[in-house]
C-alpha cells in the first residue's frame, strides 16, 4: 500500500476532522474515499510519526517544528489513486498551514507544486506515478 501524509500548523484534529468530514459527508472516520464503488483512499489521522521517524524533530525544523496535526491517506493498490490523492491534498492545504510528503520522503510538498504537478529535482509528488526523469515505478 502507498501512502500520503499532510503536516499541519495552528490546528486541532477537531477542525481537521470537520473538514475531512465535509469534504466526505458520507463517511466516518476513519474516512474513505471510493471509485466505483471500490475503496480507494483510507483517511486517517497519523500519529506514529514519532515513533517511525527518527529525524521528525529535525525534518519540520524549516516550519518552526513538528506539525499539530498529521494525516494519512493510504492508497488502495487496486486504483493508481492520484487524482483522488490530489484533490485531497490539495483541499486540505488550501484549508490548512502545512505541507506534504509522499512514501519517499524526499521533501516537503507545498500545495503549488501538487496542484501543479510541478516537478523539482526530477520529481513530482506521488512516488508510486513514475516522477519524471528519474522515475521510481511501483
Amino acid at each position: 500500500m502507498r501512502s500520503v501524509f499532510i503536516h499541519l500548523w495552528r490546528t486541532t484534529e477537531q477542525e481537521v476532522a470537520a473538514a475531512v468530514a465535509r469534504m466526505y459527508p458520507a463517511q466516518a472516520r476513519p474516512w474513505t474515499v471510493e471509485v466505483g464503488g471500490n475503496p480507494c483512499l483510507y483517511i486517517d489521522f497519523y500519529r506514529d510519526g514519532p515513533v517511525e521517524d527518527d529525524e521528525r524533530e529535525t525534518r519540520f525544523s524549516s516550519r518552526g517544528g513538528p506539525p499539530d496535526v498529521s494525516v494519512i491517506a493510504d492508497i488502495s493498490g487496486r486504483h493508481d489513486g492520484w487524482p483522488e490523492v490530489r484533490d485531497f491534498v490539495v483541499e486540505m492545504l488550501r484549508c490548512f498551514e502545512g505541507v506534504a510528503t509522499d512514501d519517499d520522503w524526499l521533501r516537503l510538498w507545498s500545495r503549488e507544486e501538487i496542484e501543479n504537478d510541478q516537478v523539482v529535482s526530477g520529481h513530482r509528488f506521488g512516488a508510486w506515478r513514475g516522477n519524471g526523469a528519474k522515475g521510481h515505478p511501483e
